[in-house]
């Protein structure tokens, strides 16, 4: 069942109420909120809303073709479940997808961007060298933001972005109990391999290596975090 704690009204509605209902439950999914599996009811949502069914059940429908939740006839919307194989697809699908968005963008970006991501990447070893976990993550977000900017493929992007939240708010959940191999994935070693990775691919942005083998770099950079996590998965099987 759902939290009697959760807020009963929304203040401001964006654009729609089928959007603020989609907006409120996702961002209580990327939360955990609600966690995998829990059963979303239809008319507790719309009391905590204070809105009618209908929007509610439109804000699911969209909420369940993105992968956030899964629907049953019987037993209607439950948070999409937590696995480590879910998590392995979903990052092999974003390392696949920010791969060509990054090929894409490459020719539309700038020397002036080609110095700011240089300079991002030179924040991410300061923060790496004074263990500020939350700003390396932050600079390494915004690294890859400024490079998915200059993408054409705005469809591809937004799809991207979804596809990130998703494994971001899976991440959260999955590494919560695997503690080991979050570890693993935010210290130092990892760190270190994330700038090399980076400077590579600033340095085939500057010379213009050509589509493939920025998205080959792109691709593998994403990849490593898999690979580091199922070393470490099998370590304690």
């Amino acid at each position: 069942m759902m939290s009697a704690a959760a807020p009963k009204v929304v203040r401001t509605l964006p654009r729609s109420k089928q959007e603020a209902a989609y907006q409120w439950v996702r961002q209580r999914i990327e939360r955990g909120d609600y966690p995998p599996g829990q059963r979303l009811v239809i008319d507790q949502l719309a009391g905590d809303l204070g809105m009618s069914q209908v929007p509610i059940r439109e804000a699911i429908r969209r909420l369940e073709a993105e992968g956030w939740l899964t629907y049953e006839l019987n037993s209607g919307a439950t948070v999409a479940p937590l696995d480590r194989e879910t998590w392995a697809q979903l990052l092999e699908s974003v390392a696949v997808t920010e791969g060509y968005a990054t090929a894409l963008a490459a020719p539309h970006l700038t020397a002036t961007d080609v110095r700011e991501l240089a300079a991002i990447n030179k924040g991410m070893r300061t923060a790496l060298r004074d263990e500020s976990v939350q700003a390396f993550s932050d600079a390494n977000r915004a690294f890859h933001t400024r490079i998915l900017s200059r993408c054409p493929n705005s469809i591809m992007v937004g799809q991207l972005r979804q596809a990130q939240a998703r494994l971001d708010s899976l991440s959260r959940a999955l590494f919560s109990r695997e503690q080991g191999v979050l570890l693993r994935l935010l210290g130092p070693r990892m760190g270190q391999i994330a700038i090399a990775d980076h400077e590579a691919l600033i340095e085939a942005l500057r010379e213009n290596t050509g589509p493939a083998q920025i998205e080959r770099l792109t691709r593998e950079h994403v990849l490593v975090h898999l690979r580091a996590a199922r070393e470490e998965f099998a370590r304690k099987a």
